[in-house]
């Protein structure tokens, strides 16, 4: 019985290559891009998501759809992220072109967005959100570039 409850406690691995385990039907996108975020030290999960991009013949994008997915053995940490995101949806789905789900399985958060911008309001978005402006053109429409540009500064990698 010696050394009985007093084993270490060890540490649970999180997972990694989120992104690239994410499978969304890619065939006719203009590009991909894909994004891993470890947050593990600091909140206790990691994160990945692709973004598939779709265009018109003019590199206008006509839509995105996107599968984000955040790992965690701690639910409190996923019920949170998911009420967070849940708000930040609703509240821009006022703007049309907004199709999303969030589902918790076990240790993994699942987010399901589309968003269809022949459908989304942009110019009263951009209005509301000043910081929209700088990626849309004088049509008040995303281009291919600019989205690259948008998700490449917050640290993902477009193809």
């Amino acid at each position: 019985l010696v050394g009985c409850g007093n084993e270490e406690k060890k540490e649970k691995e999180l997972p990694t290559n989120i992104a690239e385990e994410i499978e969304l039907d890619t065939k006719g996108a203009a590009a991909v891009c894909t994004a891993e975020y470890d947050y593990s030290d600091t909140e206790g999960f990691v994160t990945g998501s692709k973004m598939v991009i779709f265009t018109d013949e003019n590199d206008i994008v006509t839509k995105i759809v996107t599968q984000e997915k955040v790992f965690s053995y701690d639910n409190e940490v996923l019920e949170t992220l998911k009420e967070g995101i849940e708000r930040n949806y609703s509240a821009s789905s006022q703007y049309g072109g907004y199709e999303y789900e969030i589902v918790i399985e076990g240790n993994e958060l699942v987010s399901n967005v589309t968003l269809d911008y022949t459908e989304m309001d942009l110019k009263s978005m951009a209005n509301d959100i000043e910081d929209l402006k700088v990626y849309l053109n004088d049509n008040y429409q995303y281009t291919l570039s600019s989205v690259k540009s948008m998700y490449m500064s917050a640290g993902a990698e477009c193809k």
